[in-house]
């Protein structure tokens, strides 16, 4: 980069020169000659560029063209759940990041968009009283758990899964199984993940 810049400011000079009337036609030669080099230059260094996005070599992104591309999300409750089903999805409705498009606030699904590993992770407050047990389901099958239990006091869990997807797999949070008396707080309760 500092070889490029000095040799613009040299074109800038030699363009200067050539106002001088007495070495108007040597100027002038080279100024076209240092033209060419300076279109020959940004045309490799163009190429180079272009090599170096696509090949891949920044791990914590993905390219969409030769674009990179972040792929993360975080989103919270937006309103308290409580006495949900079992094999019902939590929809952590609230988002606040969602680089990638991957999270579906509307189904509280991540949709995989590139194979890669992924973490994750989530946290649910419950009032005294009561508990929210949660699994971390990847394509219908738990990987994680976690078990806020409000016995006394209003207490919150948190868990991380770090797991190698492939594109199109789905990612979710759901009860452990349907119960009376669960109950996660808005506000309070988030779920994130991100590609390494």
């Amino acid at each position: 980069m500092g070889r490029f810049l000095l040799f613009i400011a040299l074109l800038m000079i030699v363009h200067i020169n050539v106002a001088d009337a007495a070495a108007k036609d040597l100027n002038v030669i080279l100024v076209q000659s240092l033209q060419n080099q300076l279109q020959t230059c940004m045309a490799q260094n163009a190429e180079l560029f272009k090599r170096t996005c696509k090949s891949g070599n920044n791990h914590t992104h993905d390219t969409v063209g030769s674009r990179p591309y972040p792929i993360a999300f975080h989103a919270g409750l937006r309103k308290d759940v409580k006495d949900l089903p079992s094999n019902y999805k939590l929809v952590f409705d609230d988002v606040y990041l969602n680089e990638g498009k991957a999270y579906d606030s509307h189904t509280g699904i991540f949709t995989c968009p590139t194979n890669g590993i992924y973490v994750f992770h989530w946290t649910i407050l419950t009032f005294a009283g009561k508990y929210f047990l949660t699994d971390f389901m990847v394509n219908g099958h738990v990987v994680g758990r976690s078990h806020p239990n409000g016995a006394t006091v209003s207490r919150a869990a948190s868990s991380n899964v770090v797991q190698k997807l492939k594109k199109d797999d789905k990612v979710w949070i759901e009860p452990h199984r349907s119960n009376t008396g669960i109950f996660a707080r808005s506000g309070w309760s988030f779920f994130s993940g991100y590609k390494l």
